[in-house]
């Protein structure tokens, strides 16, 4: 009896113990890397950000922006003036009518089909499952990183053929984070330096997700729709930080995946960032950073990101991106 009561007894020093040697502050960090680390939890964080961008709402009376036609002088002179703005009329099961001024009362009415705006976060998260893809580092190359369109006689499926599938029980090394408006040449020169530094630590070359590769170009929206997942299903998210970076909305939609649910010091270690050119003051812009400053190619694709996140608050989003700096 006398020694069952003095192992109780001392079982219940251990933790005082464990937190004497370590302080309160590594005890904690201990346990929300346990917690938070957990790879199925990521998953489903991400798959529950993917539900609220894929269920905002087309509704009467927003705006809605189009395509100008080809022959417009307007889009010819301007690639930023590709797109006319025009109002939604009405809603049916499968479409949605624009009406767009043309000039005093005219009007030209055009239809959009509805995309599908109900996807439970199981759904997307079993779709992502099945469709992640990675690239090994020895097939990335500096060609690869200059421009995000593919040349005809290329054919998308070449990108696509780049990258593979995972390995049960594999996990993406680097979600790569980065402005395809940024120099392709500094860019590949901080990979090569943070493959080279990767394979000193862990005697192999990292893997990475990288849109271009590892999503079917020929169906991009349905590869946007999981993003978030595919974010945090990666260990480490590489954010290649170049002039433009900070002012892209989709690169920023990444940084506020990563912070928007986990811990501020936990999303802060999974994100490594690698400024591209040595006079960039990094710390400055993100302490200066604002949401609303960024934009994105797609208007529309613009109104939904922004929907999302002032859900979580552009001024929290901020914040914790000005903390992230500090």
């Amino acid at each position: 009896v006398d020694v069952v009561l003095f192992a109780a007894g001392f079982s219940w020093l251990i933790p005082p113990f464990v937190v004497l040697c370590t302080g309160r502050e590594g005890v904690f960090h201990f346990m929300l890397r346990r917690f938070e680390g957990d790879v199925r939890r990521c998953h489903r964080d991400g798959a529950y950000v993917a539900e609220l961008f894929c269920t905002v709402p087309v509704q009467v009376g927003q705006q809605w922006w189009q395509h100008r036609p080809r022959e417009s002088s307007l889009r010819a002179e301007n690639a930023c003036r590709s797109w006319e703005m025009g109002t939604v009329r009405t809603i049916e099961e499968e479409r949605f009518s624009v009406s767009i001024p043309r000039g005093g009362a005219k009007r030209e009415v055009q239809w959009v089909p509805i995309r599908r705006q109900s996807w439970a976060s199981a759904e997307l998260l079993e779709t992502a499952s099945r469709e992640i893809r990675c690239i090994d580092w020895r097939r990335l190359s500096p060609e690869l990183m200059r421009s995000s369109t593919f040349k005809a006689e290329e054919g998308s499926e070449a990108w696509y053929d780049l990258s593979r599938r995972l390995v049960p029980g594999e996990r993406i090394d680097f979600f790569m984070s980065h402005s395809w408006y940024d120099d392709a040449e500094t860019k590949w020169q901080r990979l090569e330096e943070v493959a080279a530094s990767f394979f000193r630590e862990h005697g192999r070359y990292p893997t990475f997700w990288l849109d271009k590769v590892c999503i079917d170009q020929t169906l991009i929206s349905e590869g946007l729709r999981v993003l978030p997942v595919y974010i945090m299903a990666c260990r480490k998210v590489l954010v290649l930080v170049g002039k433009t970076y900070l002012h892209r909305l989709w690169c920023v939609w990444e940084l506020f995946v990563l912070f928007s649910f986990a811990q501020q010091r936990y999303a802060s270690e999974r994100a490594v960032v690698v400024p591209l050119h040595a006079d960039l003051n990094i710390q400055e812009q993100l302490r200066h950073f604002n949401v609303m400053d960024c934009s994105c190619y797609d208007p529309n694709e613009e109104a939904r990101l922004f929907q999302v996140i002032r859900g979580l608050g552009c001024h929290e989003f901020n914040r914790r991106i000005h903390q992230w700096a500090a």
